[in-house]
């Protein structure tokens, strides 16, 4: 089954592509299967940031299928063609030890 995926963020950065498509072994068609199997195949960057330490997808992480938001948690099926995006956290990220980092400190200063 053939799964088109976009990357955003820090995803697309460790991928080093905007998008692709990948094939999903017959029996695994669910999110979750697309995940962990993206995670393997870019290595540890990507498995701490789709999966983390705790073999758990990332609540974080927002998901779509086919343009539509799934909640966390959410493990839906996939069916061929289907497309995926994956958008990464905007602030904070993903420390050595596989830690979602929630804390981000802007300043905003004026110079008149």
């Amino acid at each position: 089954m053939k799964i088109h995926v976009t990357y955003t963020g820090q995803l697309k950065a460790i991928t080093k592509t905007a998008a692709e498509t990948i094939h999903l072994p017959e029996g695994e068609n669910t999110v979750n299967s697309l995940l962990f199997q993206i995670a393997e195949h870019y290595g540890e960057l990507a498995h701490m940031m789709l999966v983390g330490p705790n073999q758990k997808i990332h609540r974080a992480l927002i998901r779509f299928v086919n343009n539509t938001q799934i909640t966390p948690g959410a493990n839906p099926k996939l069916g061929d063609g289907d497309s995926v995006t994956l958008i990464p956290p905007i602030s904070g990220g993903v420390n050595p030890k596989g830690n979602w980092n929630q804390i981000l400190t802007m300043e905003c200063r004026y110079i008149a």
